[in-house]
């Protein structure tokens, strides 16, 4: 450690203070005991020090234990986006939930990610700007129903359709369920994945609903295939948002060998409503689903009753029977 002391030109001064140091140091001395000195921890902490004078005529050192601060701050590090690896099954908007970031930002960050179409094992860049803090661990939604049925057609144009039943089989309703669906070639060196929301918003209670998506060619032959339950929003059936809605069939009538069925009806409603939904599907004769077709009124005003017709078309075989499903809103 070096020091630095200030100059006093009296000779004789400097005299006299080396004769009042000399006896004090042979005091202070004599005051330690014979062994080892112990020092405390702290003696062996490395701490800048500056030696000051104090005004007075006897020089003294004073330690400062707080580091001299820059007046300039000093540049903070850059932030290093953090990497996710695509496993199966998940989609860009899971990613973006289970991070806590907005899909936009997800978006922006990996451009040349096609939302549609999900490669396993490629690589997305996190915003780390917009993690969560770092003593909150993300988790997934704990709900999760059951997927039945899974059937996943190639057609003539090199894509494939797939379809999947969704059942409740909880006590609570939920709304917007969504189902992500997964293709492969049997090395599973590629996989897609793609996600599709139910028809229809509300899945009540013991029931079933269908759930279709497209895989835009090519498809590789054969293939595999998966599918799972992404997400779905808790539903009071209380809350009167949709209303009751009763459906009657006039006709049907098969075309086409049974690959395409046309179903005329109509529908009634304890309340006016503005939007009414109906969903067919189609079922081969073995009961897999090979064909859903939505349909929407077109209501200018709030009505109590209308009429439907819905062409239903199969993406493989025959239509050996098909489903009915319906909601309003007011």
């Amino acid at each position: 450690m070096n020091s630095k002391h200030g100059m006093i030109p009296n000779m004789k001064l400097k005299s006299i203070i080396k004769l009042l140091v000399i006896p004090l140091i042979i005091i202070l001395t004599s005051c330690v005991p014979s062994g080892q000195l112990s020092l405390p921890d702290s003696a062996f902490t490395r701490i800048p020090a500056t030696a000051t004078i104090a005004p007075t005529l006897t020089p003294t050192i004073t330690l400062t234990t707080a580091p001299v601060l820059s007046p300039t701050a000093l540049p903070s590090p850059t932030s290093t986006p953090q990497v996710h690896t695509i496993k199966l099954g998940e989609t860009l908007g899971g990613i973006a939930w289970i991070y806590g970031v907005s899909l936009d930002a997800l978006k922006e960050m990996n451009p040349d990610t096609n939302p549609n179409v999900m490669i396993v094992g490629e690589t997305l860049l996190i915003p780390v700007e917009m993690l969560p803090p770092a003593n909150q661990t993300p988790v997934p939604t704990p709900i999760q129903l059951p997927l039945e049925g899974l059937n996943c057609v190639a057609v003539v144009d090199g894509g494939a359709w797939c379809f999947v039943w969704v059942h409740n089989t909880s006590t609570e309703s939920y709304e917007n369920v969504n189902v992500s669906f997964n293709m492969a070639d049997q090395q599973a060196s590629q996989v897609f994945s793609r996600q599709a929301t139910a028809p229809l918003n509300i899945l009540l209670v013991d029931e079933k609903m269908p759930i279709a998506i497209y895989f835009p060619g090519p498809i590789p032959q054969p293939f595999q295939k998966s599918a799972q339950f992404s997400s779905a929003i808790p539903y009071n059936p209380e809350s009167g948002r949709y209303l009751n809605i009763e459906i009657n069939v006039d006709s049907e009538h098969s075309i086409l060998d049974g690959q395409l069925l046309t179903i005329r009806g109509d529908f009634t409603l304890n309340e006016p409503a503005s939007i009414v939904s109906i969903v067919a599907v189609g079922l081969d004769d073995q009961g897999q689903l090979i064909g859903l077709r939505r349909w929407q009124s077109s209501l200018t005003n709030p009505a109590l009753q209308g009429e439907f017709l819905i062409e239903l078309a199969s993406v493989s075989g025959n239509i050996a029977e098909y489903q009915l499903f319906a909601e309003a809103q007011p």
